[in-house]
């Protein structure tokens, strides 16, 4: 015979009111009218509606776990930032898309025509970002600096303008046509609008290189042509006297070529920068 509080052996096990255990989720009371009677008196009905507003129940939101409740918060926070976004007809991105635009691109090309480059103008606050990509250039000695200008795009002695050369000439008259640097009266080299850093070319005879400027703005830019020379600029540093460690010019001429180019040789690609969706040439 089996002792009066023995459990059947097919019996759940009971309920040991575990701490860790999860608790039923609470079960929503009766409400007041659904317990009073059909002859319940109308002020029962008032009394109860007072309160339950009086002592409102848990909500959704507060019975949620910490955690859950945070997501939550977050997604709606998410759902508000994007309704201002559209209520404001979207500025934000199109300023993020418009800013990272370049307003003018120039194609560097060598003296029979292929493109062997590209340098692009972004405009960012007062100044503007210029970024140099070469990909490669016959002419362009690997493993050195190179001098970069921006230049009028246009020779005044013989009215050519844009980047024009012909291969089978000598490389002294490749892109004349692009004119001097860009500068203003009185500037000499390195203090030319125009002048820029200076293209350091990797053994393979590529070459990149980002930096700002605040010389020229893009209403400057329009039509002129970025030039790469064969040599590197010496940026107007050439310290010229009779001391021992200065240099004597042999005639006029060598301090007139480093003043005006920074005596940075052969121009050996050259394009014309184009603003806003005009392709460059």
């Amino acid at each position: 015979m089996s002792a009066p509080n023995a459990r059947h052996p097919h019996a759940p096990p009971p309920v040991t009111g575990d701490a860790d255990a999860p608790t039923a989720a609470p079960t929503a009371a009766p409400s007041a009218h659904e317990n009073a009677g059909p002859t319940a008196a109308p002020t029962a009905d008032r009394a109860a509606d007072s309160n339950a507003h009086a002592n409102p129940g848990p909500t959704a939101d507060s019975n949620a776990a910490p955690s859950t409740r945070q997501a939550h918060r977050r997604r709606l926070a998410a759902a508000v930032a994007v309704t201002a976004g559209v209520a404001a007809g979207g500025l934000g991105f199109a300023a993020a898309a418009s800013a990272d635009a370049p307003f003018g691109t120039a194609v560097l090309r060598d003296p029979a025509g292929a493109a062997v480059g590209r340098v692009q103008f972004f405009a960012e606050h007062a100044h503007t970002r210029v970024v140099v990509r070469l990909d490669a250039s016959a002419g362009v000695t690997p493993a050195q600096f190179h001098g970069l200008h921006v230049h009028t795009g246009t020779d005044t002695a013989s009215g050519a303008s844009g980047c024009v050369a012909d291969p089978a000439a000598a490389s002294t008259t490749w892109f004349v046509s692009a004119g001097g640097h860009l500068k203003q009266a009185g500037q000499n080299h390195s203090g030319h609008d125009g002048d820029l850093q200076s293209l350091l070319v990797t053994a393979d005879g590529r070459a990149s290189t980002t930096f700002v400027t605040d010389r020229f703005s893009p209403a400057q830019l329009d039509g002129r042509a970025v030039v790469l020379h064969a040599g590197a600029d010496n940026f107007g540093n050439v310290p010229v006297g009779t001391a021992p460690e200065q240099y004597t010019a042999n005639s006029p001429a060598a301090t007139t070529r480093t003043q005006n180019t920074g005596n940075a040789g052969d121009r050996v690609a050259c394009g014309v920068v184009r603003i806003g969706g005009r392709r460059g040439h």
